[in-house]
């Protein structure tokens, strides 16, 4: 019996490359052209760190080129903004003044006691949002929020020591620091940062021209000029930066600084009464006097309403509340020292304000005042914020815009305003476009007549998230759907609805989904619907609850039956299925090929050469579209 041959190397070279052609074929009219243009983007940002093209970068590339068909906004790209032709072509100046832990109604001639003077006074030249809200009431994710104008199921940075708006190239270029920066801005931020790292994730001064980070104190020492050693409080430090700032800014470029106050946040875990509070003493006199009212309703009743996993002593909101608020004493005393830390940083912003007048900067200066979460106050039996009540996610919003016309100063506006909307706002100021990943929306075209949107509604309602749980403080994931007159709070974690009624029960006393009627019924259905529609218009392209969802805790199981990535079509799934197993198979055979054929005097045939390129790619470029990494 014959022996069979087998086949020669070059017959199998010439199979494979006919394979390759009529593989390439397929590639070159369906796939690679927009694979190459993913990945020459990825590769386009300048820190070298960030030249592999990862699942993120792919999903934000293909929501910006959906952005541009839509819209038609060819014009701008990741690092190519032009000025908005309908905004006066003069860039405004800005100031974003920015305490911590401060919520809405902490405004005099809203609380009855407080004293703002100056911010009374810059609600009169200006306008006063008095349902301003945030979208994740927690400090360092509505912080984040306000640099990228993202929902955090966008912009991911949901963990203090994560800051992936600020430490991944690519989504920092979707920030307004950023972006004034590239179009010739001095920008520079003062006081609270929180996002703090080992140092090898980015540098804060090459993100800012200008940088002074202090903060979790209310007095800091410093070195007199004659060596003697003193202490100054934590807003007098934020205005001597921000003058500093101001002093050594190039005359001849427009600026933005914001001011992140740390006060009125409270210091330590003290237990004595108001002892988480240190203002000075002279401020401590305007309310020594003072008696603060209480929460008009029963506060140990209020408590037993909440859902039975809320009511854990153990949880941190119940631990602050028995160290702030627990007796009439603590209650009364840590008000009063809040009050005071208030009053200062009042003061603190009159007197930046002041400067910017005697240096003929504010006409041509907005000057933004908002902060960054509510506090509970020990409304309902808690301390802290988190919790998607009333207290907590609604903050101050005063706006003072030279634009402004005159028929608008002094007036208060009921809109719904977030903080998603700030980082618009202030672009739109420097007449610039808005990133096409931004979320918000101009506050301005609520106060100017002729904005490109002022022809569209305002939104009548907005998407809350608030997705660390397992995280910092430990408390269950929340989401809602709030209305002025509404609000359907979920919590994912214990599959529980609450649904409240705000006009005829403002301070969230009875959740009408425990007992719930049948007209209530069908509210909370149509509720239900609407906060889906907005949670997956948050997290877009991705869908929420799949593999590519950033809000996975790390070291988290994904469930097998977690959702494809994004939207796509039956057919389309099939193609991107049918796509990237091509790719798997084309890397296992373009290795063993390199090794097991293309050897020798081999190596210098036409195929091996395309091989063994091919080769060296795949070893250096790795698909992660449909893998979660942390």
């Amino acid at each position: 019996m014959k022996r069979k041959r087998s086949p020669s190397k070059l017959f199998v070279l010439l199979c494979l490359g006919i394979a390759f052609c009529c593989l390439s074929i397929f590639i070159s009219s369906s796939f690679l052209p927009s694979f190459v243009q993913e990945l020459n983007g990825a590769d386009s940002w300048k820190d070298n760190s960030f030249n592999t093209l990862q699942k993120s970068e792919y999903l934000f590339n293909l929501r910006l080129a959906q952005l541009k068909q839509e819209t038609n906004l060819d014009e701008i790209t990741s690092g190519d903004y032009k000025q908005n032709p309908t905004i006066e072509k003069k860039p405004l100046n800005v100031v974003l003044l920015y305490p911590d832990d401060w919520r809405h109604d902490d405004v005099g001639g809203l609380a009855p006691v407080v004293r703002t003077p100056f911010l009374n006074m810059l609600a009169q030249k200006g306008v006063h949002f008095t349902y301003n809200a945030v979208t994740t009431s927690i400090c360092w994710v509505s912080r984040a929020t306000m640099f990228t104008g993202q929902w955090v199921s966008r912009h991911a940075s949901s963990y203090r020591f994560q800051p992936k708006f600020a430490a991944e190239a690519w989504r920092w270029s979707q920030t307004w620091p950023y972006l004034l920066q590239q179009h010739g801005y001095y920008v520079g931020h003062i006081g609270k940062w929180q996002y703090h790292g080992d140092g090898k994730l980015y540098n804060l001064r090459s993100i800012f021209n200008f940088t002074r980070v202090f903060e979790g104190e209310h007095w800091y020492k410093i070195i007199n000029s004659n060596g003697t050693q003193t202490k100054i409080n934590a807003a007098d430090k934020a205005v001597h930066h921000t003058l500093e700032f101001l002093e050594g800014r190039p005359k001849h470029k427009p600026f933005a600084i914001t001011v992140a106050f740390y006060p009125p946040k409270p210091v330590g875990e003290g237990v004595k009464p108001g002892e988480q509070w240190t203002p000075k003493n002279e401020t401590k006199r305007i309310y020594e006097n003072e008696f603060i009212p209480y929460p008009p309703y029963n506060i140990s009743d209020a408590y037993h309403s909440l859902p039975k996993f809320i009511q854990d002593d153990r949880s941190l909101a119940k631990q602050r509340w028995i160290q702030r608020w627990s007796t009439d004493e603590h209650y009364q005393l840590g008000m009063k020292n809040y009050y005071s830390l208030i009053t200062e940083v009042d003061r603190a912003c009159e007197k930046i304000v002041n400067q910017l007048e005697r240096e003929g900067l504010l006409e041509n200066t907005m000057v933004i005042f908002t902060t960054d979460n509510g506090l509970f106050h020990g409304a309902h039996g808690l301390a802290g914020k988190w919790y998607p009540y009333q207290e907590s996610i609604r903050v101050p919003l005063i706006i003072y815009d030279p634009r402004m016309p005159a028929e608008k100063r002094g007036t208060k506006d009921d809109s719904l305003t977030l903080n998603v909307d700030l980082a618009e706002t202030i672009l739109g100021a420097a007449g610039l476009h808005a990133h096409p990943m931004m979320q918000g929306r101009d506050i301005a075209d609520l106060y100017l007549s002729n904005f490109p949107m002022s022809a569209k509604p305002w939104r009548t309602d907005f998407y809350y998230e608030y997705p660390i749980g397992g995280g910092l403080p430990k408390d269950p994931r929340s989401t809602a759907l709030v209305q002025k007159d509404w609000k359907y709070i979920h919590w994912d974690e214990k599959n529980y609805d609450q649904l409240f009624d705000l006009i005829n029960d403002p301070l969230e006393l009875n959740d009408l989904a425990t007992n719930i009627t049948q007209k209530n019924k069908i509210r909370l259905k149509l509720m239900k619907d609407r906060h889906k529609k907005l949670r997956y218009e948050a997290m877009a392209p991705v869908i929420p609850g799949s593999e590519c969802d950033p809000l996975w805790r790390p070291g988290e199981t994904i469930p097998l039956t977690a959702p494809v990535c994004y939207n796509i079509t039956g057919i389309q799934k099939f193609r991107l299925v049918a796509k990237r197993q091509f790719l798997i198979y084309l890397k296992m055979l373009a290795r063993l090929t390199s090794r097991a054929i293309c050897t020798g005097h081999w190596e210098s045939i036409l195929v091996c050469s395309f091989i063994s390129e091919l080769h060296e790619y795949f070893k250096h470029n790795t698909l992660t579209f449909f893998t979660y990494t942390t």
